[in-house]
C-alpha cells in the first residue's frame, strides 16, 4: 500500500502519496510540481514526519510556489482532489469560544446569579488544616447585599512538595513549596473545606501548582459563564457593603467603558498620587482620567495599573484581554504563563502604555475603583488563624483583627 502525509488546505486534510511530497529545508512542504500547500502533519518539520526529500525538486517546479492568494489556493486545491479524491477528510471542528457560551443578556429579571460567579482561590497556608481564614471571608459575604446569593467557584491551587535537594529559598507557602507535612495538612484542609461550603457552589482542585493566575483562569474556563466574575484571594474579606447591583448594571449599560471594578483597600487610596509620580509626563487634566459620579451612591476613579485584589470584571475581557484561551491569545499581548500573578505582568504593562500612548490606552484595560473613603475590603493573614473551628476567625473579625500586612493588597 502507497504511504500517505497529510496536508491541510482550508478546510480540509487530504493525504497524498508521499513519493509526491518534497520538503524544503526550512520544512516546507510541497507537491512536486503542484504548488506550495502547507505545514505537514501535527506542525512538525517534514523530515520529522518521515518525509524524503526530492533532489532536483525546487521552487521553480512548483506550479503556484508559496501560495497567499486565496484563489490560488482554491486551484491547488482542485489540483490535489484529482490526485487523491477519495482520500479526502473533513477537518475536525474546532473547540468552540468560551464567549460563545456566556450568556451576556440573561433572560428575565434581574438576578445576582445569572449575572455573578464569585471565584475565591486559596492555596496552602500555616494555618491548614483548619478552615478558619477562608471561612471568616466567606462568612462577611453578608456584608454586600446579593454576594451570598451568587454561585461559589473555590478553586484550590496544586502545590510542589519539597525533598532533600530543595533549597531554603525555594521553600516557602508563597512559591508553592511545601514539606510533606504542610503537603499533608492542605490535603486535609481540603476535605474540611467541602464540609463548610455553601450549596450553590463548586470545589476545584488542582493537581500541579498553577499559580494565582492560571487558578482563576481554569475556574473561568471550566465554570464560569456568567457576564460577571468577581476574584477573591483567600485571606480578602469584605469590610464595608457597596452597592454591587448598581455596579453591575453600570458596567453592563457601558461595557466599553467599565470592564473591570476594584472595591477600596488601603492600598488603593492614594492610587492616582503613586501613578503621577511614575508617569509625571501624563496629562493629568485629561478628562478620561477624572472620577466619575455615577449616581448619589455610586464613584468611580480610574485605576491605572492593573492589580489582583478583590474586583469585578466582565468575563469575555478576562478571557479576551487578560487570559486568552482555547488556543486565542491574550489581546493585552502580554500572556499570563502558569505560575504567574496577572498584577505581575499587567501593572508595569498598564503603566507603559500610558506613559508612552497617554490617558487614552485606558480604556483598553476599562479598570476602575470605587470610590470610597472607607475600606471595602481588608486583608487577613493566615498567621493569626490557628485555633480550631470558625467561630475564632469570626471572632476576630468582630473584633476588627485584622493583620498589619493589609497594605499588600
Amino acid at each position: 500500500m502507497t504511504e500517505t502525509v497529510r496536508f491541510k488546505v482550508r478546510n480540509i486534510t487530504i493525504k497524498v502519496p508521499k513519493e509526491s511530497v518534497w520538503v524544503s529545508g526550512k520544512g516546507a512542504a510541497y507537491l512536486r510540481g503542484k504548488g506550495h500547500i502547507t505545514w505537514c502533519e501535527d506542525d512538525r518539520r517534514g523530515d520529522d514526519c518521515g518525509l524524503k526529500y526530492a533532489e532536483g525538486v525546487g521552487r521553480e517546479g512548483c506550479s503556484f510556489g508559496h501560495i497567499t492568494d486565496e484563489t490560488e489556493k482554491a486551484r491547488a486545491l482542485e489540483i490535489v482532489k484529482k490526485d487523491a479524491p477519495e482520500e479526502i477528510e473533513p477537518k475536525k471542528p474546532e473547540k468552540p469560544s468560551i464567549l460563545d457560551e456566556i450568556d451576556e443578556n440573561p433572560a428575565g429579571p434581574f438576578s445576582f446569579e445569572k449575572q455573578l460567579t464569585i471565584v475565591v482561590t486559596t492555596s496552602p497556608t500555616q494555618s491548614n488544616p483548619e478552615v478558619t481564614l477562608i471561612d471568616a471571608v466567606l462568612s462577611t459575604f453578608k456584608v454586600v447585599e446579593g454576594l451570598d446569593q451568587c454561585r461559589l467557584v473555590v478553586v484550590c491551587d496544586g502545590c510542589d512538595i519539597a525533598n532533600e535537594t530543595t533549597s531554603k529559598e525555594k521553600l516557602g507557602f508563597k512559591r508553592g513549596v511545601v514539606t510533606s507535612s504542610s503537603h499533608g495538612a492542605y490535603e486535609e484542609y481540603k476535605e474540611n473545606l467541602k464540609k463548610i461550603l455553601p450549596e450553590n457552589s463548586v470545589l476545584v482542585e488542582l493537581t500541579a501548582r498553577n499559580g494565582f493566575g492560571w487558578a482563576v483562569r481554569t475556574a473561568i474556563s471550566q465554570h464560569v459563564r456568567t457576564p460577571y466574575t468577581m476574584v477573591i484571594q483567600h485571606d480578602r474579606y469584605f469590610e464595608k457593603a457597596f452597592p454591587l447591583k448598581e455596579v453591575l448594571l453600570t458596567m453592563g449599560a457601558a461595557p466599553s467603558i467599565y470592564k473591570v471594578v476594584y472595591m477600596m483597600n488601603s492600598s488603593l487610596k492614594n492610587h492616582m498620587e503613586r501613578i503621577r509620580t511614575r508617569a509625571p509626563s501624563v496629562d493629568w487634566a485629561d478628562p478620561v482620567l477624572q472620577p466619575v459620579r455615577v449616581s448619589p451612591t455610586l464613584g468611580l476613579t480610574p485605576c491605572l495599573a492593573w492589580l489582583d485584589s478583590t474586583h469585578i470584571a466582565r468575563t469575555s475581557h478576562l478571557v479576551k484581554f487578560v487570559f486568552g484561551m482555547r488556543g486565542r491569545a491574550a489581546e493585552s499581548g502580554v500572556p499570563i504563563r502558569r505560575g504567574d500573578f496577572p498584577e505581575d505582568r499587567l501593572n508595569q504593562a498598564q503603566i507603559k502604555s500610558l506613559k508612552e500612548e497617554g490617558p487614552s490606552c485606558h480604556k483598553r484595560y476599562g479598570t476602575w475603583i470605587i470610590t470610597s473613603s472607607k475600606n471595602q475590603v481588608r486583608h487577613l493573614s493566615g498567621r493569626n488563624f490557628r485555633e480550631t473551628g470558625s467561630s475564632g476567625a469570626r471572632a476576630r473579625l468582630l473584633l476588627g483583627l485584622e493583620d498589619s500586612s493589609e497594605d499588600e493588597d
